[in-house]
């Protein structure tokens, strides 16, 4: 690049590649600029050992997820019992066989996370984790559940954690929401009786200062180098299920700490400047507030979420600190010996900086995905929203494919308020596609 008076850039680099026809608009570059393999694990997982494993098939269990996603590893379910609520988190439970140490165990934690890209899916661990844990792949699946009482304005009471055998049925956000409406199906109590509580525990977050962000967010596939964009509906379903795991997480942290356990706690800071206004440009402006998050072995305030003490357990087949968090509480019910707060610090840290190497290639790579898509569509017009001014230019959203850039406004114009935009360049390798206003509208 130097000889050819080019510059030394990545981006540069992919210029040229491109201009040169040695690649093509669909390659993407990100995954392996991040460092990150594109193959997944070898390392079996073994089928979980035999262990007392307590009976809930008589509950109704709900995996509820995108039609798309194929590693279901929460499902719910709800009872009364002594005149209070008990939820019922059941977690896939490949910590039943996973050691800390074992081979499968740091292939994970250097991994840090399964890989969702729009044109494939790297997974955590190897492809036989799925049949082996997965929930309601089978007719029964194991799982580890956190039983979660909860008084009427949604506080925890107990937690209890144990493993399990369940029957799972699996449904779409939108089929749950159809079951919902209709008061003759089979499942319609049990899940609106769910959402009732999610909205419950939502209401107790919002008045503890939870921040409730809502920005518009899109699904981006690729099938032979054809991509597809399609808005994420806001689902009620999808409300309950992220209130049922939001519970679970805060259900375990207590209970962790309850017991003195060395764990994997998630706190965040918030950094409000100002009043904020509604709409998009709120959200936006909210997002921007969020500090990172922090990993400690300590109980700390997650001033997003509202609560004094979280962590996450529900995706022990897709993220590392789930997993983490499973085998200290697997090894607390054995009574076999716990990793220490410096060994669980050490296995976070590096299974942090994996995750978010696969959260950044994850970004630009749908970013990337974008940019092809829009780089046939010279001159098209968009609906956008304003966001936000910065100098001359304006912070905007094309919600109908959730992007995000900025442009110079002919007008004056106030947050929130809908602009047209017309597009006049994409340039793949900066992903960057360029906007103008179309006739000062």
């Amino acid at each position: 690049m130097k000889e050819l008076g080019l510059g030394e850039t990545p981006e540069d680099a992919h210029a040229l590649l491109l201009t040169t026809g040695i690649w093509m608009p669909q390659i993407n570059p990100y995954p392996s600029r991040f460092g990150i393999s594109l193959s997944g694990s070898d390392i079996p997982l073994e089928p979980p050992p035999p262990e007392d494993r307590r009976d809930l098939c008589r509950l109704a269990a709900f995996a509820i997820d995108s039609p798309w996603s194929s590693d279901p590893d929460d499902a719910v379910s709800i009872e009364t019992e002594a005149g209070k609520c008990v939820l019922y988190v059941h977690i896939a439970d490949p910590a039943a066989s996973v050691a800390p140490g074992s081979p499968a165990e740091r292939e994970a934690r250097d991994r840090g996370a399964t890989l969702y890209l729009p044109e494939t899916t790297v997974r955590m661990f190897a492809e036989n984790a799925l049949p082996l844990f997965a929930l309601g792949l089978s007719e029964k699946s194991p799982a580890l559940t956190f039983k979660v009482t909860l008084d009427e304005g949604g506080e925890i009471s107990d937690t209890e954690i144990f493993p399990s055998v369940v029957k799972v049925r699996r449904i779409t956000y939108e089929e749950a929401d159809i079951i919902m409406d209709s008061h003759d199906a089979p499942d319609s109590a049990a899940l609106r009786a769910l959402y009732d509580l999610a909205m419950r525990c939502y209401k107790r977050r919002t008045v503890m200062g939870a921040i409730n962000i809502d920005l518009p967010e899109v699904n981006v596939t690729v099938d032979g180098g054809n991509v597809e964009i399609k808005p994420i509906i806001r689902y009620r379903s999808a409300s309950l299920v992220r209130e049922c795991m939001i519970v679970a997480g805060e259900g375990a942290g207590n209970w962790a700490a309850g017991k003195g356990l060395a764990f994997p706690y998630i706190s965040q800071e918030i950094e409000l400047q100002g009043k904020v206004p509604g709409g998009l440009s709120g959200s936006w402006q909210l997002r921007r507030c969020m500090r990172p998050r922090v990993l400690s072995t300590k109980p700390g305030r997650h001033q997003g979420l509202g609560l004094d003490t979280y962590t996450q357990v529900t995706s022990p087949l897709r993220r590392y600190t789930d997993l983490l968090a499973h085998l200290q509480i697997r090894a607390f019910l054995r009574g076999d010996k716990l990793l220490s707060s410096e060994e669980v610090m050490a296995h976070l840290g590096a299974g942090e900086a994996a995750a978010t190497a696969v959260s950044h290639a994850e970004r630009f790579s749908k970013n990337h995905w974008k940019m092809v898509y829009l780089s046939d569509k010279k001159d098209s017009v968009w609906d956008a929203v304003a966001l936000e001014q910065k100098g001359n230019r304006w912070a905007v959203i094309i919600p109908s494919i959730a992007l995000e850039t900025q442009v110079s406004l002919q007008r004056d114009v106030l947050p929130n308020e809908e602009v047209k935009l017309i597009l006049k360049s994409v340039h793949i390798p900066k992903g960057e596609a360029v906007f103008v206003q179309a006739n000062g509208r």
